[in-house]
């Protein structure tokens, strides 16, 4: 006799499974990603959780919502359609822990892959690395933690088990799977907002996604007595994740109360900046929206699920309880410039040898001119080391091409203007934008100063006092491009400490710029013609008298990381951006390529008149 075969089930989101079509109910708002529960009655035992060992809560619960059971090849299958129909954009997995979880999570993914092309995530707890990477191996996109506490204190009070290693699998993660990693975080168990605050930044220094979740009291669990947080509080949490995950401030911006509680988030435009209602929307992995996850139709609401009205935002905003708002009118117009919001692209690139960078610059122009690309700030560093020389300069009359060979230095003609730079132990900026775009409107000083002021909002961000020169400099230049500051360019203590130069072409406008993080300043000398040794060292001492690094600026260097983060930070906030994370396009990959081979490799270029 022929064996059935046998039938697996999954449970489904009552939200997902109105939108596949499984089950037949009202919704203000649809879920854009498809929730799927694995797993069953978990073996640990965390107070807020319907899933705990000890909860006496419905088998078919999570959080507030309920979890009906169906067939899981229907479901899938339904799922597929949904996907194609633009209706389901990514597919999570919430799974619990319980016998034979883990494998049983990796089949799932491995079906849905194989059903339909959409992204999965899976908010799981794996043992270990290996777990890890096997879950990554199947084709998860995120993994997310479910961390929930802010500290130790509540860790341990709610959960239980290991807080270091629990923060340990979590680093190690995101450290060798950079943007793979998530974690959640749950307000109203106990921390306090500047707790779950510190927190959220640890975690997006880490590069992780934060998801912020309300807790939310269940019935038959051991914290359904327990009070949601106060609607200020959990406000403020939002806002506070938006600044940061969006590189907007850093938690050392904020002002907290005696007793952790968020005061002051000392922002000029708060209420610009806030004006979308996004800070408001459910945080997380991208299309995720969780309807109603924490909060019933027609109740207090937490996370919106969907873009809010102007009505909502206003709502919102003075849910914060904080008198910013009132007072920002005189932080913006006494001497400061006020931009209208704006969403700019923000590209970390890496390092990269000295014609890929300048070619890359000149993608990003040419899809910016086309309008396939967003205005963007970019940050990026050169392997191996590269000299590189302003459009007008000569490299066989100014560059001792023999000694950059003969130390491993590239050399390249930039596309912009100005004089030669060593770049080797710096962080690099480009920011490509439209002529008619009011940050580089204008004539080539204006546009200087007013992204310059962006550099100086992050560099003092960081602890350095940094300010424009606003004096030309000395018509008595060397070659070098840090001889002296140019007006408008960025000093510490008279030192020029960024240099940065601008070409504009197809109504387009390119500025990248040069900000050295550590070493001797005038190694450049090295690898300049120069008239005699003596000159060399001349002109050496002539450069460290008037330029400087941010190492000797600080007393102490900085990681190419943390200083990125903090100029990201200072452009947000002095030109009023929000900054979106991105990649290049195809197109821009491809550009970059040919341009590269075709123009900043070549000879042509380089040697050129």
């Amino acid at each position: 006799m022929a064996l059935r075969p046998l039938c697996l089930h999954v449970n489904v989101s009552i939200g997902t499974a109105a939108v596949l079509g499984l089950a037949d109910i009202v919704m203000d708002a649809a879920p854009t990603t498809a929730y799927l529960m694995l797993g069953g009655r978990c073996v640990l035992d965390c107070g807020f959780c319907a899933q705990a060992r000890s909860s006496q809560a419905s088998a078919l619960k999570l959080s507030r919502v309920t979890w009906p059971e169906f067939d899981q090849a229907r479901t899938l299958a339904l799922l597929a359609q949904a996907v194609e129909r633009g209706d389901i954009r990514r597919c999570c997995l919430q799974v619990t822990v319980a016998e034979g979880y883990f494998q049983r999570t990796l089949e799932v993914i491995r079906a849905v892959r194989a059903t339909c092309d959409v992204p999965v995530d899976a908010a799981i707890l794996p043992r270990d690395m290996a777990q890890v990477e096997e879950l990554l191996a199947a084709g998860v996109d995120h993994i997310g933690f479910g961390l929930d506490a802010a500290c130790e204190r509540v860790f341990q009070r709610v959960k239980g088990g290991s807080w270091a290693r629990s923060l340990s699998l979590i680093e190690e993660t995101a450290r060798r799977f950079p943007g793979r990693g998530a974690v959640h975080l749950i307000v109203g168990l106990g921390e306090t907002e500047q707790e779950m605050a510190e927190t959220i930044q640890r975690m997006h220094d880490l590069g992780l996604i934060v998801g912020l979740f309300a807790f939310t009291p269940v019935r038959g669990t051991r914290l359904e007595d327990a009070s949601p947080p106060p609607l200020s509080t959990y406000r403020r949490m939002q806002v506070a994740q938006y600044l940061i995950t969006n590189n907007l401030a850093r938690i050392g911006n904020f002002t907290f109360s005696a007793t952790g509680q968020l005061s002051s988030f000392n922002l000029p435009r708060l209420s610009e900046i806030l004006a979308d209602g996004v800070a408001f929307q459910t945080s997380g992995c991208p299309d995720c929206n969780r309807p109603f996850y924490n909060e019933r139709p027609g109740g207090t609401m937490y996370n919106y699920p969907k873009p809010l009205t102007p009505k909502q935002t206003k709502a919102a905003v003075e849910e914060l309880e904080v008198d910013e708002t009132n007072r920002e009118t005189s932080n913006v117009i006494n001497g400061s410039t006020i931009y209208p919001a704006a969403e700019w692209r923000l590209l970390e690139t890496g390092l990269a040898d000295g014609a890929t960078n300048m070619a890359i610059d000149e993608a990003i122009l040419w899809a910016v001119a086309e309008g396939e690309s967003r205005p963007t700030l970019r940050f990026y560093g050169w392997q191996p080391p590269c000299l590189s020389i302003g459009y007008s300069q000569s490299m066989e009359g100014e560059v001792d091409v023999d000694r950059c060979r003969e130390a491993g230095i590239g050399f390249v003609r930039r596309p912009t203007g100005g004089r030669s730079i060593l770049h080797a132990d710096e962080l690099t900026y480009s920011v490509v934008a439209r002529q008619a775009e009011p940050r580089v409107a204008g004539g080539v000083i204006e546009s200087y100063r007013r992204l310059s002021a962006g550099l100086v909002a992050g560099l003092r961000a960081l602890g350095v006092d940094a300010s424009q020169a606003l004096s030309p400099s000395s018509p008595a230049q060397s070659a070098a491009c840090f001889d002296a500051p140019s007006s408008y360019e960025i000093t510490v203590d008279g030192k020029k400490l960024v240099g940065s130069a601008q070409v504009r072409k197809k109504r387009v406008v390119l500025q990248h710029g040069s900000l050295p993080l550590e070493g001797d300043i005038a190694r450049i000398f090295d690898f300049l013609r120069v008239s005699s040794e003596e000159r060399r060292e001349e002109l050496k001492q002539e450069l460290r008298a008037c330029a400087t690094s941010l190492e000797l600026a600080l007393g102490y260097g900085v990681p190419f990381d943390e200083v990125a983060r903090h100029l990201a930070a200072g452009f947000a906030q002095a030109l009023n951006l929000r900054l979106i994370p991105g990649q290049l396009s195809e197109h821009e990959l491809a550009l970059a390529e040919r341009l590269r081979r075709e123009k900043y490799a070549a000879r042509e270029w380089n040697f050129r008149g």
